[in-house]
């Protein structure tokens, strides 16, 4: 398949979204991450798949023109909406992490449209046993932001999700439109994400293949302890990946291959 950039039209927003690569079609999502977030692992999958990727609405290429909540479910009409543009099959999805979560409602809102979801460390925090801690503490990071800015607000989130700064993970300075980002992210995506408590014997009911992953090197992070907590719930065991929480940038080649494996099984 030739590669294919557009933009598509849906209710509020117009969305971004690339295609690439032959083979069956595998949408790879984040959340607040948008296509080129995921630039070093989309070539090392377009082999395999044709690869779709978009920029979340408000995010990126892709505009925001009303005042909707960019919530889970939202979201999920989104995507469903993008992949319809594509194909009319059942296709797979890789989320990572808010874009996990967007899998998940995905699977319920539109039963039919994913025939698996590897869904890598879903941030789902009302799961996990902690009283309430992790919640708490993002109030505190939404708040920080509200009162200080994103700059600060968004230490305090790597800190408390437990995402370390390690060589070239920080990137470049912070610049007004990477700051504005920040923003909307912290005041309208992640508190409806990270409070999302996707139906268990919904996704159950679907058919949809589910698979929660979670890194081998993020034990002790926030959306490592959900993933597991999740998955417990499903009765499902944890596939483990390279590298942490953005293990597909840091670790691309061998999580492309565990990837691969994964949806081969």
């Amino acid at each position: 398949m030739t590669d294919i950039v557009r933009g598509l039209d849906v209710p509020g927003a117009r969305l971004h979204y690339e295609v690439r690569g032959s083979g069956p079609v595998l949408a790879v999502i984040g959340n607040p991450m948008g296509a080129d977030g995921f630039g070093r692992i989309v070539p090392l999958l377009t082999d395999d798949y044709t690869v779709i990727t978009y920029d979340p609405r408000g995010i990126g290429r892709s505009t925001r023109d009303d005042d909707q909540e960019p919530t889970p479910e939202l979201l999920a009409d989104d995507v469903a909406r993008v992949i319809g543009a594509v194909t009319s099959e059942p296709v797979a999805l890789f989320g990572s992490s808010g874009g996990a979560v967007t899998g998940l409602a995905l699977v319920t809102r539109h039963p039919g449209v994913l025939h698996t979801i590897v869904a890598h460390e879903p941030p789902l925090m009302e799961f996990l046993d902690d009283g309430g801690q992790g919640l708490a503490g993002m109030d505190d990071v939404f708040a920080t932001n509200l009162a200080h800015g994103p700059a600060l607000a968004m230490a305090k989130f790597f800190g408390l999700a437990g995402l370390q700064a390690g060589p070239g993970k920080m990137g470049p300075p912070p610049t007004p439109e990477s700051l504005k980002q920040d923003d909307y992210f912290l005041r309208h995506m992640a508190p409806p994400t990270i409070r999302s408590k996707p139906d268990v014997d919904a996704l159950l009911a679907t058919g949809t293949r589910i698979v929660i992953a979670a890194g081998v090197k993020s034990k002790g992070q926030l959306a490592y302890r959900s993933a597991y907590a999740f998955a417990e719930l499903l009765g499902s065991e944890v596939a483990e990946f390279p590298g942490d929480h953005t293990g597909f940038l840091f670790t691309a080649e061998r999580f492309a291959e565990t990837l691969h494996k994964v949806l081969s099984h």
